[in-house]
């Protein structure tokens, strides 16, 4: 895939032109009536101002293509309305779209000419407005002038952004491939969220209703069992005895639930599961992806939730509401009464054991609470909704919630098993006692005042956890130490450098970048070494520095951090050598060098990139490196080692080759 995309972009650098044509067309398409529908031009904008940043597509030749072709496309369809009138809605395929086209004549109808230039920002109707307001007569001239102007702000309104993205994400990839997948995996998963929520919204207002009705008319036919559901759905029927047997038949279904797990599957198998789905998230493992999950999880603590669900108890019983109060309250009592349950267990000597070793009973409760509270909270707060608008709670929540899960799977806090048994919980749960409520509440709460205490309520919650627990949680990312490995120095020179791992490790533990050099010493002799020698600290990534990158005459701007093995450089000193600039990384290893005399050495392992500065926009001043060639390091050797030092190196050269395959250097303690 990665090299179908290089051809495709190196054939885009070769070959402007028809690159410009083929954005023009993709523009051209995307605006004609219905065909539009179709091609998301809106994407393809974005996708297309991502890769001006790679510098094989020019970003003027992108926006005056895309802009030309915005602008003839609509001009098209406004011909093919003003020429063919009301025949055109006659035609195939416009005849099988009535809806479209008249949601699209009354859009102009009530804004009139302004009405185009909003529709060129509007999705489904974008392809439509033009051809209706040729078929209402529009002047020619008026429509013109307003579909130039659009045309013209709709490219950069999608390219700019892209053009944004694709500069974000390069220096995220300086940091590490990890750093970019997880920006990816994130934006993928909140917009396949959202559409997942829309649609099953959607989908539910259409069904809930008979699905009600065919489980009444079953529970008339079966007198205990109807009983039981009329309490949820029979808005007539007094339902806390029947919530009340639903939760003990939940509790008794968890509790054998989990037999059955352990004995099918054993408790061996379980932790096994855990632990491969905690090795594949730690994959994305770097500094930065550390304190981010570590902070999602202390702004999802137990605590924090709590916190939230007393504080809109208390809320709802000085409004006074206690219908909502009683059926809130029994939302997250379900998940406070499986809590104790899995509690009193775990004391149990056969099933205890189990428990223990799969870690499952403490975190599937704690989440079955979490998702109890986020999950009626949504139900409450979409009760007041428009349909239309109901799905923007539950996506927003449930991303929230996801997160919060990946955070905790992230940081070894709970497994996967745990996690989807407290989901599995909370959500049979959840069904019933939202389906109780919004059955026997007619009159829902006011949203503003709810969402006020919610928020209030979490941001300080928040404040308090964060400035007593921060301290304390930092020892849950605090890397292990590993241990480590001895090579006497002439063990180290003869044979034991082969065994370093020459390439820098990031996603599947490889990213092709060599690290050519190998460096035994203390890390301030070193640095001393190289600021002998004219080699600076490079520019620190500090918010005011940040400002730089905004700057288009910048020499210098802040070079992010770049990890290795989860570890961020532990050394980085810039250079200009005869107009180039030059960047030597180090970065610490388990290996320590033992010296004739005694010493022990650390090993630190690099590397020397040429270091530029790129302009995907005229305002923006993006940091690269690239690896630099292992025969640069030759010619750069007399510019690294004081021609006095102390210090040694050795090229290690393959036989029957001129070019060194390491390098390797000995800087005594001063």
């Amino acid at each position: 895939m990665s090299e179908l995309l290089h051809v495709m972009l190196e054939w885009m650098s070769s070959h402007p032109t028809w690159t410009a044509c083929l954005i023009f067309m993709t523009s051209f398409f995307e605006s004609l009536i219905l065909i539009g529908i179709l091609i998301p031009g809106a994407v393809i904008m974005f996708g297309l101002g991502a890769l001006v940043t790679t510098g094989h597509i020019s970003l003027s030749s992108l926006l005056i293509s895309g802009s030309l072709g915005a602008i003839a496309g609509d001009v098209f369809s406004f011909w093919l309305g003003r020429h063919y009138q009301k025949h055109l809605l006659e035609m195939w395929p416009f005849s099988r779209y009535p809806g479209l086209i008249e949601k699209g004549s009354r859009f102009i109808q009530n804004h009139g000419g302004k009405g185009v230039f909003m529709a060129r920002f509007i999705g489904p109707i974008r392809p439509v407005v033009p051809a209706v307001a040729g078929i209402l007569n529009m002047p020619t001239p008026r429509f013109l002038s307003i579909s130039i102007i659009a045309g013209i702000l709709w490219t950069p309104a999608y390219v700019l952004p892209g053009a944004a993205f694709g500069a974000s994400l390069n220096l995220a990839s300086e940091v590490a491939m990890r750093l970019v997948i997880l920006i990816l995996s994130i934006i993928a998963f909140f917009w396949g969220l959202q559409w997942f929520c829309r649609k099953t919204v959607r989908l539910l207002h259409t069904c809930a209703q008979p699905i009600q009705a065919k489980i009444r008319n079953w529970g008339q036919h079966h007198r205990y069992l109807g009983k039981q559901v009329s309490a949820i759905i029979d808005p007539d029927h007094p339902e806390i005895r029947g919530i009340l047997t639903w939760a003990i038949l939940f509790l008794i279904l968890s509790w054998g639930g989990l037999l059955l797990l352990i004995q099918f599957v054993g408790s061996q198998r379980l932790t096994q599961i855990n632990e491969q789905v905690h090795q594949i998230l730690l994959q994305l493992k770097i500094p930065a992806t550390d304190t981010f999950m570590l902070l999602i999880y202390d702004l999802s603590s137990p605590f924090v939730h709590l916190t939230v669900f007393a504080t809109i108890a208390a809320w709802m019983a000085w409004k006074k509401y206690w219908l909502p109060l009683a059926h809130w309250v029994a939302a997250i009592g379900f998940g406070l009464l499986l809590a104790v349950s899995l509690r009193w267990l775990i004391a149990t000597e056969f099933l205890g054991i189990h428990l223990r070793q799969i870690n499952l009973s403490q975190p599937a409760s704690e989440i079955t609470v979490m998702f109890s509270i986020l999950g009626f909270f949504a139900v409450v707060v979409t009760h007041a909704l428009k349909v239309n608008h109901r799905w923007i709670p539950y996506s927003l929540l449930t991303f929230w919630f996801v997160v919060a899960m990946i955070a905790r799977l992230y940081l070894g806090l709970a497994g996967i098993l745990a996690i989807l048994g407290g989901v599995g919980f909370g959500l049979a749960w959840l069904v019933l006692i939202g389906t109780a409520y919004r059955t026997h509440l007619v009159t829902p709460l006011p949203i503003r005042g709810l969402l006020t205490v919610f928020i209030l309520s979490w941001i300080t919650s928040n404040i308090v956890y964060l400035q007593s627990h921060w301290k304390t949680s930092l020892a849950l990312i605090t890397t292990p130490e590993q241990s480590v490995t001895t090579f006497s120095i002439n063990d180290w020179l003869n044979r034991s450098w082969q065994e370093v791992p020459d390439q820098r490790i990031d996603v599947g533990n490889q990213d092709h970048e060599k690290l050519y050099l190998q460096w035994a010493g203390r890390l301030p002799d070193i640095s001393e070494q190289l600021s002998s020698m004219g080699w600076k600290p490079l520019l620190p990534v500090t918010p005011t520095n940040l400002l730089y990158w905004l700057s288009s005459k910048s020499d210098q701007v802040p070079l992010p951090p770049r990890a290795h093995d989860g570890q961020y450089e532990s050394l980085s000193l810039i250079r200009s050598i005869k107009d180039r600039q030059f960047v030597v990384r180090l970065w610490p290893s388990h290996i320590r060098i033992l010296t004739s005399d005694g010493t022990l050495l650390p090993l630190w392992v690099g590397n020397i990139s040429d270091y530029m500065i790129t302009h995907p926009l005229p305002f923006l001043s993006i940091p690269e490196t690239h690896i630099s060639s292992i025969t640069i390091y030759q010619s750069l050797l007399p510019n690294i080692l004081h021609g006095n030092s102390s210090s040694q190196y050795v090229m290690k050269i393959p036989t029957g080759s001129s070019i060194p395959e390491r390098i390797l250097i000995l800087t005594p303690p001063s």
